[in-house]
C-alpha cells in the first residue's frame, strides 16, 4: 500500500501515531489486519483525533459568531450562543450584548494604543542604537548620553551587524582614561 501518510488516512489516525507504534512501512496485509481487528492504540487514536476535530470545529464556530456579533469569544462561550442565535441577536441587541460590544471596542482600542507605543519605543531605541554605533565608528569613543539612555532603556549590548556585539556600559561604570 505504500506511504504511511496514505495508510494513516485510510486507518483514520495521524501518521505520527503509526511511527510511534513502530511502523516504518505498511504492507497491504498489515493494513487490512488493522482494519479487520483494530488494536487498542488505533481505537484510542481515532477517538482522540475525532475529539480534536470537534473542538476545533466548535472553536471556529465560536470565533465566527463572535466576529459577527462584535464581542469576544469568551462571551459567546459563556452564554452558549450558537450560529443560529446570532441573526436574532444582531437584529435586536439586548443590553448585555451592547455592554459586551463596548468592552470589546475598548479592549481593541487599548491594544491599538499599546501597539503604537511599542512601535514608537522600538523606533526610538533603534535611533539611539544607531547614534551610539555612529559614535563608536566615527570617534572610537561612545557618547555618554546615548550610552546612558540606551542602558536605562534596558539595552545592554548592540550587534554591530558584522558579528561583533558591543556592550553598552552605563556612564557611572565607565572607566575614564
Amino acid at each position: 500500500m505504500g506511504g504511511l501518510k496514505r495508510v494513516a488516512r485510510a486507518l483514520g489516525v495521524a501518521g505520527s501515531t503509526l511511527r510511534q507504534q513502530g511502523w516504518a512501512t505498511a504492507s497491504p496485509a498489515r493494513v487490512q489486519a488493522v482494519m479487520d481487528d483494530p488494536p487498542d492504540w488505533s481505537i484510542v487514536a481515532r477517538q482522540n483525533r475525532s475529539e480534536k476535530r470537534a473542538r476545533q470545529h466548535r472553536r471556529r464556530g465560536r470565533e465566527s459568531v463572535a466576529r459577527r456579533l462584535g464581542v469576544s469569544v469568551r462571551v459567546v462561550k459563556e452564554r452558549h450562543i450558537t450560529p443560529g442565535d446570532s441573526a436574532g441577536l444582531c437584529a435586536a441587541a439586548p443590553d448585555w450584548l451592547i455592554v459586551a460590544r463596548e468592552r470589546r471596542r475598548a479592549q481593541a482600542e487599548r491594544e491599538r494604543a499599546d501597539a503604537q507605543r511599542r512601535a514608537a519605543r522600538v523606533a526610538e531605541e533603534r535611533e539611539l542604537a544607531e547614534a551610539y554605533l555612529r559614535a563608536i565608528t566615527d570617534r572610537g569613543d561612545t557618547d555618554a548620553w546615548a550610552a546612558g539612555v540606551l542602558h536605562g532603556a534596558g539595552m545592554h549590548r548592540i550587534d554591530l551587524g558584522d558579528g561583533n556585539v558591543v556592550p553598552i556600559v552605563s556612564p557611572p561604570l565607565r572607566v575614564v582614561r
